[in-house]
């Protein structure tokens, strides 16, 4: 669900700076299900904008340079991410429930050292300069689309909270 409703609607996550390590998707709670769909409608119909497009790859490359200063062995970390991806496929396939477990237990070792890394990174000014040009982008498209979704995000975000 567009990266756990942009997790929970700009409470961020580097998008595509670090690589979605297959995960199980959470549970939406059934309250403000309806919010939750219209704003992931306007979240969807939002990223569709230039400007937000713009806005959201200078963020990423903002983020990546960040991440990369702090720890230059990134690229092979991500690199290891994608390939798991077709490993733990294929064990899939094959009934390999021992390597699936152990790949299981790598993939949760790199979302674990991705949160880590993309949090510690989010803390340089350039990159909280450039989220919040993003946020702002995002935001004001969405307000073009729908003038109400300032209140519909404040719903979205109470709901998931709860």
């Amino acid at each position: 669900m567009i990266h756990l409703l942009f997790v929970a609607v700009f409470g961020f996550a580097p998008l595509a700076a670090a690589p979605q390590v297959a995960t199980s998707p959470s549970p939406t709670p059934a309250t403000g299900a309806s919010d939750q769909s219209r704003a992931l409608e306007l979240l969807v119909r939002a990223r569709e904008d230039p400007a937000v497009q713009r806005a959201e790859a200078e963020f990423e490359q903002v983020l990546r340079s960040a991440m990369q200063q702090l720890d230059p062995d990134v690229t092979a970390r991500e690199a290891r991410a994608h390939t798991l991806r077709a490993e733990a496929a294929a064990a899939e396939e094959a009934g390999d429930a021992h390597k699936r477990n152990l790949l299981a237990q790598e993939a949760a070792e790199l979302r674990r050292y991705f949160t880590d890394l993309s949090r510690r990174a989010a803390q340089e000014p350039a990159v909280s300069a450039a989220k919040q040009r993003h946020e702002d982008a995002m935001m004001a498209r969405m307000i073009e689309l729908d003038p109400e979704a300032p209140a519909l995000i404040e719903r979205v975000r109470g709901a998931l909270a709860r």
